[in-house]
């Protein structure tokens, strides 16, 4: 009987390599994709039973009112008072005449005939200062920080 020796396996001193994972789809796009869907969804909803017009029209005796008020005359700068005046569902017109100003306007969007606007008033001391959101024109929501 022969006896065939075989060299010794070479010992590789590498760690192994791990086993390939499988493709994986990843999922943020789908995420951010299903997000703006819902968004715009609820924008539609939200403007589906509107049939009023998609921006403010100002008649004769809106602009003749208008020019009639006499805006405070502290340039554009809020007060903690006058921030308090400020209310929902008042024009963007209301709003100037009580601050003096019209506001920078911070952010715009328009979408599904929803006009959407923040505006921002600096206020007497330093980073003291008020933000407005308007809709259509109309004021939606405020806040305020150091007035």
């Amino acid at each position: 009987m022969t006896t065939t020796l075989f060299p010794p396996a070479p010992v590789s001193t590498a760690t192994p390599t791990p086993a390939p994972t499988p493709n994986r789809r990843r999922s943020w796009p789908w995420i951010v994709g299903g997000s703006a869907a819902v968004l715009i969804a609820i924008g539609a909803a939200a403007g589906a039973g509107s049939n009023e017009p998609a921006s403010e029209t100002k008649t004769p005796a809106t602009v003749a009112a208008a020019t009639v008020s006499t805006p405070s005359t502290d340039d554009g700068e809020i007060t903690m008072d006058e921030f308090h005046q400020i209310q929902s569902g008042m024009s963007h017109d209301q709003v100037t005449s009580i601050v003096g100003g019209a506001g920078e306007l911070s952010s715009s969007t328009d979408l599904v005939g929803i006009n959407t606007e923040m505006r921002t008033w600096d206020g007497p001391s330093p980073g003291a200062n008020a933000n407005v959101m308007f809709q259509n024109g109309v004021v939606i929501s405020k806040a305020q920080a150091g007035l």
